[in-house]
Parts: structure tokens; C-alpha cells; sequence
């Protein structure tokens, strides 16, 4: 009995470590999966696109402006394209859907550069200052990867399931806008 109490820890050990790669290789799985329906929606010719403009979906219009586009196939979305612009930059945020689920979010926000001999903001020239993207798979957020520090309000350094409220709730409001557009 003592010999067999005494393995129990390298048994439990040696079952983890063999569940691990497993685990690794699911995940591994799904985002490729993810990264194949993200190519093929970015490939297709939509039969629909349905754009709103500034007060159609935002409550307070930023200095640049916003737009809210809504790229569908036979009823269904595929894809749903938000741009904020403001007088600092932009930032676009896009939600993919695979047969009606959201499976991937891409967050990218840009800066207008600065023309040290003229001394002014050069809005020709835009610089990536953060970009976010969020994989989910079967509604739950699996793997975050986030580079940059954002100038506007966004999901930077909100971290793992926390996360996913507040991406589906940003949706739920645009995702209501478009709706009520289509009617």
C-alpha cells in the first residue's frame, strides 16, 4: 500500500502531462480553423453590404466621424466592419461570424504622425498603435494576443474571460443598429 501511495503523485504527474499536449493540440486546431473561415469570408463577393453612417449607430458622433458596415451572403452575416474616427485617428474594429456564431474579433487602431518641420499633425500619415485579436470558439474567448498601446477606449489589457462581455456587448449594440436599419 505504501508503494502505491508513493507512485500516485508520478501517476497523476505522468496523466498530466499526457493530457497537456492534448489540450495544446485542440486549441492549435481551432485557431486554424478560425484563420481558414477568416480567409474565406475575407475572399467572397457579397450579394449584400449594408453601410451606416455617424447618428444611424453611434449615440455621440466623434470628430471624425463612424461608420458601421455589414457584409452578408444569402441572409446571413459574415462580417461586421465598425470605424471610429476621431481627431487623433482611427480605429476599426471587425467581427467575423461563422454560421451566425462569432468566432474571431480584429481590433486595429491608428495615429495621424506629426510633421516636426511644419509642426503640425500630417493626417496623410497613420501609424499602428494597437491591435488586438481575439479568437473564440464555440462562444468561449481562447487565445488573446494584443500588441501596442491604444490612444481610445478599448479592450486592451482586459484579460481572458472578462473580455468576452465586453466584445459581445459592443456587438449587441451594433448588431441591433444594423438590424433595425434593415427592417
Amino acid at each position: 500500500m505504501k508503494q502505491l501511495l508513493s507512485s500516485f503523485p508520478v501517476l497523476v504527474l505522468t496523466l498530466s502531462i499526457g493530457l497537456i499536449p492534448g489540450a495544446a493540440q485542440a486549441q492549435s486546431d481551432a485557431i486554424q480553423d478560425i484563420r481558414t473561415k477568416f480567409t474565406t469570408i475575407n475572399q467572397m463577393e457579397f450579394q449584400e453590404i449594408l453601410t451606416l453612417e455617424n447618428g444611424q449607430f453611434l449615440e455621440q458622433i466623434p470628430d471624425g466621424g463612424g461608420q458601421l458596415t455589414a457584409y452578408y451572403q444569402d441572409e446571413q452575416l459574415y462580417k461586421l466592419v465598425e470605424w471610429i474616427g476621431l481627431s487623433f485617428g482611427h480605429r476599426v474594429t471587425e467581427y467575423y461570424f461563422w454560421e451566425g456564431d462569432l468566432f474571431f474579433v480584429f481590433q486595429q487602431e491608428k495615429r495621424f504622425g506629426f510633421d516636426a518641420e511644419a509642426g503640425a499633425i500630417d493626417y496623410d500619415q497613420l501609424e499602428e498603435v494597437f491591435a488586438g485579436r481575439y479568437y473564440l470558439n464555440e462562444g468561449s474567448l481562447i487565445k488573446v494576443l494584443q500588441k501596442g498601446n491604444p490612444q481610445m477606449g478599448s479592450w486592451e489589457g482586459t484579460e481572458g474571460e472578462a473580455l468576452l462581455p465586453l466584445i459581445q456587448g459592443s456587438l449587441e449594440e451594433l448588431q441591433k443598429s444594423m438590424q433595425l436599419t434593415r427592417e
